[in-house]
């Protein structure tokens, strides 16, 4: 007996909850804007790069000690040098992905002008 009642109570849940209907209310909002700046363009500081080898090791260090510098250099072999090169590249090319990124979301968010929908005819003649 208690499991007709049981059963008879699934049933009505199920048939009751399935007569219900689901209300859609669709908003349709603008996009807010970013109002993000461009970031300044770096001021890099001058670097002065020295080659120094046996044969002009001593007069490297004499003009440095005549122009009023401290004789000590900081070398890198050249396979550190040529990584050091690539890393500065690796970083550019970042730079630059991250712009497009910025880009992208400014020209999503911020359209300056209304995206024109190709029609038919532009498409055949393209």
């Amino acid at each position: 007996m208690i499991k007709k009642i049981c059963l008879l109570f699934v049933v009505l849940l199920v048939v009751t909850s399935c007569t219900k209907t689901l209300d859609v209310l669709t908003i349709c909002e603008e996009r807010e804007r970013l109002d993000l700046s461009n970031p300044t363009p770096l001021s890099l500081r001058e670097t002065d790069f020295k080659v120094v080898n046996r044969q002009n090791a001593e007069s490297t260090f004499k003009g440095l000690e005549q122009s009023g510098q401290d004789p000590v250099l900081v070398a890198l072999p050249w396979d550190s040098y040529e990584n050091l090169a690539l890393n500065l590249n690796d970083l550019k090319n970042y730079i630059q992905v991250l712009q497009q990124i910025l880009d992208s979301y400014r020209n999503y968010y911020e359209p300056t002008e209304q995206p024109v929908a190709p029609s038919f005819w532009n498409n055949l003649w393209q």
